[in-house]
């Protein structure tokens, strides 16, 4: 088709295109097109909503979903590293941080004075 010729054609005409993919890829489930596509030889995945991530067989495999404790939530299940080093392993040591939780031992690397964050502090610009 002419107007799918090229990227710069695809790009010009992606709404279509778009509905023109979805008209066949609907008419399938997900891992059925999966199955499909590996057995040809075409690397592919799911594509998986928040809800199912950490129920994904690689992400279980692999160990990369990690409980740590955050703030306004509890315990949390993040996910971590997509890999592991077997020299170094990688697990969260620690919670991500509130907002503007490191804003003064930041701005202190950065050379402000105790002074300048009081007065950032003070006029709620921190």
């Amino acid at each position: 088709m002419e107007e799918f010729k090229d990227a710069k054609s695809r790009l010009k005409n992606r709404d279509y295109l778009n509905e023109l993919i979805e008209e066949v890829t609907i008419t399938k489930t997900s891992n059925e097109w999966v199955e499909m596509l590996e057995k040809v030889g075409v690397p592919c995945g799911p594509i998986n909503s928040i809800d199912k991530v950490f129920d994904d067989p690689q992400v279980q495999h692999l160990g990369i979903a990690q409980e740590i404790e955050t703030i306004p939530f509890g315990d949390t299940k993040l996910v971590g590293q997509p890999f592991n080093l077997s020299r170094s392993s990688s697990s969260m040591k620690r919670r991500p941080p509130e907002k503007g939780e490191h804003n003064e031992d930041v701005l202190a690397d950065l050379g402000f004075s105790e002074e300048e964050l009081t007065v950032l502090k003070e006029k709620n610009i921190i």
